[in-house]
């Protein structure tokens, strides 16, 4: 019995998820509404276990997590400039920066543009998207990822995508939050935890000012500092 995936809240109708898919290009046959028919389960779960179970392209593509650093460097493609950038380079390990520097390279047919395009069908058909990086990878000697910059990077990747860098600090933050049932985090407003960072720049029209980290605060209480 096909095992349904857990991640299938979204809102809207069966049938803009499925014709979303429809639109996604470059990996095996493309994926339509028909495709989902042939599933022995006609439930939504059951239809969109099929997809993921038998295209290619579901599998690598269209995730609301959609994980584009571990996409990224799974098509063989390194974070090097993210390596290099002196926030990055100034906060991590040589270790870290070495791996970041290499790539995964599991799937070197795939594109990052049928990532970006399964990204932005989805959320075009009202599903939320959940920033996330991956990085916990079994062999992490494969490198491409990094703990904490990865989600930098991730962010950038979806504002790539089509994202807007509100949308995409959303993606992390309150957006989340909300589909976790985590009340209390995830904004700025009256009563939520000040789990804060202070940055050096506006990352809302420049999301990659995300690492210009000047202070960090959880819950309140400042953990470092470099004003």
């Amino acid at each position: 019995m096909t095992k349904a995936p857990t991640i299938i809240k979204y809102r809207g109708s069966i049938t803009r998820l499925l014709q979303s898919l429809s639109t996604l290009r470059g990996l095996g046959r493309p994926s339509t509404p028909q495709d989902s028919l042939l599933a022995d389960d006609q439930s939504l779960p059951g239809r969109i276990a099929y997809l993921q179970d038998h295209d290619e392209r579901f599998q690598f593509c269209s995730s609301p997590f959609p994980r584009l650093t571990w996409r990224d460097t799974a098509f063989g493609n390194s974070a090097t400039a993210l390596a290099a950038d002196e926030r990055v380079r100034s906060r991590l390990s040589k270790r870290l920066l070495d791996s970041l520097s290499r790539s995964m390279n599991v799937y070197p047919q795939g594109e990052l543009k049928d990532a970006f395009a399964g990204v932005m069908a989805l959320h075009k058909a009202g599903v939320d998207i959940l920033a996330g990086s991956d990085v916990s990878e079994p062999l992490p000697i494969l490198g491409g990822l990094a703990h904490g910059a990865s989600l930098h990077h991730e962010l950038q990747l979806l504002v790539a995508a089509g994202l807007t860098p509100i949308e995409a600090l959303k993606s992390a933050t309150s957006v989340p939050a909300r589909r976790f049932g985590l009340i209390d985090r995830g904004r700025i407003v009256p009563g939520a935890r000040a789990d804060l960072l202070l940055v050096n720049g506006d990352p809302t029209t420049n999301v990659a000012d995300t690492l210009s980290i000047q202070c960090t605060w959880r819950r309140g209480v400042m953990l470092n500092s470099s004003v």
